[in-house]
């Protein structure tokens, strides 16, 4: 009975690092619709409750000893498996509409992009709308870049943000497709 007792420290402290890989995809990743912040919560509850019953049955026979640590562990494998799923990485576009610096969007363009900013509206190449963008920040110097929304498909998503320039405040649009984890910036549009 005390060598199972001593197992608990380590329940405690495994459920602490996934509480961690979840606040880890949250902040690091980019990956911030609300509803992870609802599943980090109650996947913080499960796993104490599951804690406390593991607990309570250590001090019961040998045979729901063994029950349940095929249960932690399964549990325990298929929480690992879905803190694995990560988002795409959108903190370089993040960081393009903050700084108001277009030319590091230049690795991250698809071979045609669609672009659309007041004064200007293009279907072309990197090139073309890595220009666009940059006479649009030259006019409206950029102070901050708000993430309003961010969904990623299977190899798709989009961003609607908020940019706040010299000149005010505009709705930004981008679709991208997704590659290996990185993101293909398919369309802009600023409004």
């Amino acid at each position: 009975m005390a060598s199972n007792i001593s197992l608990f420290p380590f329940h405690i402290a495994g459920t602490f690092i996934l509480f961690l890989c979840g606040i880890y995809i949250v902040s690091v990743r980019g990956f911030r619709p609300p509803i992870i912040y609802l599943a980090i919560g109650k996947i913080s509850i499960f796993l104490v409750q599951q804690t406390i019953y593991f607990v309570s049955l250590c001090h019961d026979n040998k045979k729901k000893e063994d029950t349940a640590m095929r249960k932690m562990t399964c549990i325990l494998v298929f929480i690992l498996s879905v803190l694995s799923i990560s988002a795409a990485d959108i903190t370089v576009v993040v960081n393009v509409f903050k700084e108001g610096n277009a030319s590091a969007l230049a690795g991250n363009m698809d071979t045609e992009v669609d672009i659309a900013v007041p004064g200007a509206a293009n279907k072309g190449t990197e090139a073309e709308a890595v220009a666009i963008l940059t006479q649009f920040f030259e006019s409206e110097k950029p102070s901050d870049f708000t993430v309003l929304h961010h969904a990623d498909r299977n190899d798709s998503g989009f961003i609607v943000g908020r940019l706040t320039t010299s000149k005010g405040e505009s709705r930004v649009n981008i679709t991208y497709g997704v590659k290996d984890d990185k993101v293909w910036i398919q369309s802009i549009r600023i409004e």
